[in-house]
């Protein structure tokens, strides 16, 4: 008797613990012929995508060396509340940083095209991702190496209503398929796949906190003070 209401317990604790989550893979291209898989979890007006790139070391036909440095970062997209949480690791520290959803503008076209079985249509936006090493950093030009990818260019699908993608781009009215970027054609996200998974755990970021920054320095690190973030260093290691 015992064993059969532990039994029970436990199936109604399953039932009202687990959720159906949308798990949507992407396969990320960079340079050099650097390849790997990056997941955004969708549930119930929340989602969450995890960017990872290890650092690596790649080799052209000619020989030469280049090097990928290694990036982290997560962004908490609450779609109700219409809020977006960033955390990053730079330099072996959590930067965090929020904003409101509406910040992102889009351009929506009547452009559209098939990608992996879905009929996908064009939109645009500034990007918002840089790219280049600190060491190449240009304090004139006031960016790192090259500039900004210019424009985000996102094919969305409203076949699937997932109002989400890869990176920091969300706010379309169907799931982005595909983002590519119009002054890098070697950088690019492409979906892979989509599975439905169990998660007893509502969508959060992995991370606690790190040191709070604002929307405009998560995406142009340099431009933080450096006396500061080394005082907000200690300050974090000391638990302070």
């Amino acid at each position: 008797m015992k064993c059969t209401l532990f039994f029970m317990s436990f199936l109604l604790v399953k039932v009202l613990y687990c959720q159906d989550v949308k798990e949507i893979i992407y396969t990320y291209y960079s340079y050099y012929h650097y390849k790997t898989e990056m997941k955004l979890l969708y549930h119930d007006g929340i989602s969450l995508f995890t960017f990872h790139k290890e650092k690596s070391t790649f080799k052209d036909e000619n020989g030469w060396e280049f090097y990928n440095y290694d990036e982290y970062y997560q962004v908490l997209v609450d779609f109700a509340e219409g809020t977006v949480k960033v955390n990053r690791i730079e330099e072996k520290f959590p930067l965090t940083a929020s904003w409101d959803l509406k910040d992102m503008q889009w351009e929506i076209t009547e452009e559209t095209k098939m990608i992996n079985g879905y009929l996908a249509q064009k939109a645009i936006t500034k990007s918002l991702d840089v790219t280049g090493l600190k060491d190449d950093m240009d304090a004139e030009k006031g960016y790192m190496g090259t500039p900004f990818y210019e424009n985000a260019i996102a094919w969305f699908s409203p076949e699937i209503p997932v109002p989400s993608g890869p990176g920091f781009y969300q706010g379309l009215p169907g799931l982005i398929i595909e983002l590519r970027y119009s002054n890098i054609k070697s950088v690019w996200f492409t979906l892979k796949q989509i599975n439905d998974v169990s998660l007893q755990n509502k969508l959060t970021l992995d991370e606690p906190d790190g040191i709070a920054i604002t929307r405009d320095q998560m995406f142009e690190p340099w431009t933080i003070d450096k006396k500061w973030l080394k005082q907000q260093k200690k300050l974090l290691k000391s638990g302070g």
